[in-house]
């Protein structure tokens, strides 16, 4: 009886060890694929934006302030434009 439990259960092990490293394999092929997928988007919006018309100067984008004593400009009141230290 336990010479038949044994021997089923090592059969039963490599049953098991085989269905992980397959299922390792096909995970690791689609993470493979994925990664491929992500880079070249990346390089297709990468190229895609070289041939964009450039963006338009700050001059031409600027809104009038909100409020009144909002800042003039990009960078108006603040300390890192102003040249004071911390």
């Amino acid at each position: 009886m336990w010479q038949a439990l044994s021997l089923t259960s090592f059969a039963l092990s490599l049953l098991m060890i085989f269905r992980t490293n397959s299922a390792y394999a096909r995970f690791w092929e689609a993470r493979t694929a994925w990664g491929l997928i992500i880079a070249l988007t990346r390089n297709l919006v990468r190229r895609a934006s070289a041939w964009c018309a450039p963006p338009q100067p700050a001059a031409k984008r600027r809104r009038a302030p909100s409020r009144p004593g909002a800042q003039r400009g990009p960078g108006a009141g603040s300390p890192w434009r102003s040249g004071a230290r911390c």
